[in-house]
């Protein structure tokens, strides 16, 4: 069996975009309460921008969607905020 653990220092995951015809922003945020996993795509001509924020606490994976338009820093802090309001109840 091989184990790790490692800190986190960095807010934010790697996060990949994708330039092309449909463009999207995907990654992890590192919060002290859990793992935000996001998923943003921008607002286009045919449909409005889209934010989902995923996380797992005590079993439960609970899902948030934004359609809002948010740069990458305010993705970071909206997964934040996300993590501490679902982790304090």
């Amino acid at each position: 069996m091989n184990e790790w653990n490692s800190k986190q220092d960095r807010a934010m995951g790697r996060f990949m975009h994708e330039r092309g015809q449909y463009p999207f922003t995907q990654g992890c945020v590192f919060t002290p309460h859990g793992i935000v996993a996001v998923y943003y795509q921008p607002r286009d001509e045919r449909n409005p921008a889209y934010a989902n924020f995923s996380i797992v606490l005590d079993g439960r994976h609970i899902n948030r969607v934004l359609h809002k338009n948010l740069t990458e820093r305010g993705l970071v802090t909206v997964a934040h905020r996300f993590a501490k309001e679902k982790a304090n109840g």
